[in-house]
C-alpha cells in the first residue's frame, strides 16, 4: 500500500489473520477514497440534525416547523 492507497479497513481479522484494506484511490489529503470518506464522517450538518432529532424525541418534543 502507498500513501495513495485507501486506508479504510475492510476486515475485522483475529490472532495472526492478515488486516484488509480498501486500496482504492485515496482522495489527496485523506486517508480514504471517496466512498469511504462519506460512511467514515458523516457531514456536519447531518451529524447534527441527527443528534437535534434524537434530542427531541428523548425529550419527546416535536422537531416538526411550527410545532
Amino acid at each position: 500500500m502507498s500513501n495513495r492507497d485507501c486506508r479504510f479497513p475492510l476486515t475485522s481479522p483475529g490472532p495472526n489473520e492478515p488486516h484488509l484494506f480498501c486500496g482504492s484511490p485515496a482522495v489527496n489529503g485523506k486517508p480514504d477514497c471517496a466512498a469511504h470518506c462519506t460512511l467514515a464522517l458523516p457531514a456536519r450538518s447531518d451529524h447534527r440534525s441527527a443528534t437535534t432529532r434524537q434530542l427531541s424525541i428523548a425529550f419527546g418534543k416535536s422537531t416538526a416547523k411550527g410545532g
